[in-house]
């Protein structure tokens, strides 16, 4: 199985463990931690051949559905169907075990799927069918299994956060990507042997202008935003969020504008999370905080909130400490430091990170985008002093820095040391933007005009297939550009 991007998050951990490990060659079962009854219990076992594995996977998918609240004979008949095989009994199935906490918890499918069948049928090829490909079992009290340092030894990458099921998306190229909404943490990963994927069928993550209202005045939005900007209507974000769920994007990303200045910001937060689409915004007031009935809605509905610490007026640092101390206090989820790198000095950056450090918050840089409504290519400051606080900082050691998708073009040669799988260059191949005051839809929110389209809400799967299409075909010609011989392409 090939990791090809992740966005780190916590790991859970219990105290027996079964395994799926990756031999050389196939395995022998050895069932004496197993019982014909289908108990897998505390003692060491090994699972080689497909009949074994696909018990064993059998007994995990009853025990997915019935805690699910299903009861035993529907739990059985779905988890007879999920893998192949002889029909192993209700009364079989309800006798069976795993034993302690090592019961595989699996990821809820969202977006108009066929259920968990793509998660089975995913095991039955890559698991059960793999002769190479072996589960054991064992805890924490024995000896390490014999066979687990004879192989790739690893555990699927899905289960809890805390007490929040994680969320999985089949995507018909071949890959699964699962969500977790209390932590953010988002894999995408697919075969050993697969290619890793370049751009989904539809969006993880769209990014959505609520409002064009904002009275900061700031002089390096690019967005131009005034006080007397529209906000978007109610209807249309009811049908976006309606859209995000059918399509299974993970969570939205809410702007502006300053985003709560929309007079029903509240109930778009809720509309959202009702719609299992994790709502997160970035904002450059403080005067929400106040508001209790918003804040109950960011409590209850919201993955993370960050501060733009250059929107701030005043002292940055000042009010980026004071903001985590209340937000933090107030309950307010993950909060975060958007910073545009370059823009303060080197001793405000400094004092940033060590703020950002004491409160255990994540700081996300920004690249400079231009200014009033415009945006500009490259920043009119120079970054390399700013570069050298980052790779110093304890944000950066402990993993609570991040950077958007065009900064991350920096990040190889800034950040050596960085795995490539935690980084993405550009954007518009997973995530997206919707301006829901304009309605109009773009690979990001600085696109150019020629990127740019009037789409309704209602259209926006169709518009994003298209647009994948259209830089599949740009990159095929790309390619064959450059694979035809210099004397043909000059037409001798």
């Amino acid at each position: 199985m090939r990791l090809s991007n992740v966005r780190l998050g916590h790991a859970t951990n219990s105290s027996s463990s079964h395994s799926i490990v990756l031999l050389e060659s196939q395995a022998r079962d050895d069932l004496c931690g197993c019982t014909d009854m289908l108990e897998y219990g505390w003692e060491n076992f090994t699972l080689g051949t497909s009949d074994a594995k696909r018990d064993y996977c059998r007994v995990a998918a009853f025990y997915h559905y019935t805690g699910l609240g299903l009861g035993d004979t529907e739990a059985a008949c779905l988890a007879n169907r999920a893998f192949g095989g002889p029909i192993v009994s209700t009364e079989l199935l309800a006798d069976s075990g795993i034993d302690h906490e090592s019961i595989p918890h699996f990821p809820r499918p969202v977006g108009e799927t066929d259920g968990m069948m793509p998660l089975w049928r995913w095991i039955e090829r890559n698991v059960i069918e793999k002769d190479r490909v072996a589960i054991l079992g064992g805890n924490d009290n024995e000896d390490d299994h014999p066979l687990s340092d004879s192989g790739k030894c690893f555990a699927l990458p899905w289960g809890y956060e805390g007490a929040v099921r994680d969320h999985y998306r089949w995507d018909p190229q071949g890959y699964i990507a699962t969500y977790n909404p209390a932590t953010g943490k988002r894999l995408r990963w697919c075969l050993e042997d697969g290619t890793p994927p370049a751009r989904s069928t539809w969006p993880e993550l769209i990014d959505v202008k609520t409002t064009d209202c904002c009275d900061a005045g700031c002089a390096h939005c690019y967005q131009g935003s005034t006080p007397d900007g529209e906000h978007a209507k109610m209807d249309n974000l009811h049908s976006l969020a309606y859209q995000s769920r059918r399509m299974g994007v993970f969570e939205v990303a809410l702007g502006g504008g300053e985003p709560t200045y929309h007079p029903q910001f509240a109930e778009i937060l809720r509309t959202f999370h009702d719609s299992g689409v994790t709502p997160n915004f970035s904002t450059g007031s403080v005067i929400w905080l106040g508001d209790r009935g918003l804040m109950k809605a960011i409590v209850e509905c919201c993955g993370s909130v960050a501060l733009s610490v250059n929107s701030l007026r005043g002292d940055a640092v000042l009010g980026a400490r004071d903001w985590l101390s209340v937000a933090i206090d107030s309950g307010v989820p993950s909060p975060a430091l958007h910073v545009i790198l370059g823009m303060q000095s080197e001793n405000v950056l400094q004092c940033l990170m060590d703020v950002a450090d004491r409160y255990y918050a994540r700081v996300v840089l920004l690249k400079y985008q231009g200014g009033r409504g415009r945006a500009a290519a490259t920043p009119p400051f120079d970054t390399e002093p700013s570069w050298q606080i980052v790779l110093n900082s304890e944000t950066l050691k402990w993993g609570r820095l991040a950077v958007d998708s065009f900064l991350a073009a920096e990040v190889a040669a800034r950040i050596p040391r960085a795995d490539p799988v935690s980084y993405e260059v550009g954007d518009g191949r997973f995530s997206m933007y919707y301006d829901a005051v304009a309605g109009i839809a773009a690979p990001h929110s600085h696109a150019s005009d020629d990127q740019r389209e009037h789409v309704r809400v209602h259209d926006i799967e169709r518009w994003w297939q298209g647009w994948q299409g259209r830089q599949r075909n740009a990159k095929a010609m790309r390619d064959l550009r450059v694979s035809v011989p210099a004397d043909v392409s000059a037409g001798v």
